[in-house]
């Protein structure tokens, strides 16, 4: 929950890059590649390597021009547990659970 009432995040963990575009927080990711391309293209997130240099540049470029978001990505709309189950309760409809 910190993440929330941050202004800007270092990170190199997937799941807490998420958090910050959910929050709407600045993230630096210290790493060359990353997983989750869509925490940069709807989300919070730059990626930045993992150069000193670099790191404090973005750093403060990041105070005065924070990354806007273009959106929420989709399907992030705290439904998926709904979809889920309709999923289920589709892939099983008709089926006799009870052999």
């Amino acid at each position: 929950m910190l993440r929330a009432f941050s202004w800007l995040t270092f990170r190199n963990k997937s799941i807490q890059r998420e958090e910050t575009s959910v929050f709407g927080v600045p993230c630096l990711t210290l790493q060359k590649t990353m997983e989750r391309p869509i925490t940069v293209t709807h989300g919070t997130n730059r990626v930045i390597g993992t150069e000193p240099g670099r790191i404090r540049d973005e750093g403060l470029r990041t105070v005065t021009d924070p990354p806007h978001p273009n959106g929420t990505p989709p399907l992030w709309d705290g439904q998926a547990t709904k979809r889920t189950v309709k999923a289920l309760i589709l892939s099983f409809k008709g089926r006799n659970l009870h052999r």
